[in-house]
């Protein structure tokens, strides 16, 4: 008999576990994170007061899982929710390196980072144009052979 909460599809002559691309990317990001944290399945899913079986669904993407098990694991893994979730600023090493920076700071303190980070984007921003000019410039000047610009000396002086 199967799990209630597993959906299956017919592949072949079997039977095979429904996987949605959602569920299966929630599955990936809770196995990272585990492996992460050096925890072993079993570890997590005693910590997470969920069984093993449960735990393993969830990180092959099969079944749905409720919100509290999710919050349940989030605890157990010590992360947020919305990191499980697939927050933008849990996507890449740098975005949870700049959360890590920035998580305890006061209202005060995040509005000036916000503030002088605006400034130095718009500065980058500026110079852009120039920048891009210049490499223009630069590969223009660097796809010439060099003897292409004292060609003309050579012609005049052997005339």
């Amino acid at each position: 008999m199967s799990d209630s909460s597993t959906a299956f599809v017919e592949v072949g002559s079997s039977l095979e576990p429904l996987r949605s691309p959602f569920l299966m990317s929630l599955g990936e990001r809770v196995r990272n994170l585990r492996s992460r944290k050096g925890m072993t399945r079993k570890a997590v899913a005693m910590a997470a007061d969920v069984s093993e079986r449960h735990l393993a669904n969830l990180e092959y993407g099969t079944g749905n899982v409720s919100v509290l098990v999710l919050l349940q694991v989030s605890h157990a893994l010590q992360c947020s929710l919305a990191e499980l979730l697939g927050d933008i600023s849990t996507s890449t090493p740098e975005w949870l390196l700049i959360r890590e920076l920035l998580g305890k700071r006061t209202e005060s303190d995040l509005r000036r980072a916000r503030v002088q980070l605006t400034e130095i984007l718009v500065k980058v921003a500026m110079l852009l144009p120039a920048a891009h000019a210049l490499h223009s410039l630069a590969s223009e000047v660097l796809a010439k052979p060099r003897w292409a610009s004292v060609w003309p000396m050579i012609w005049v002086s052997h005339s």
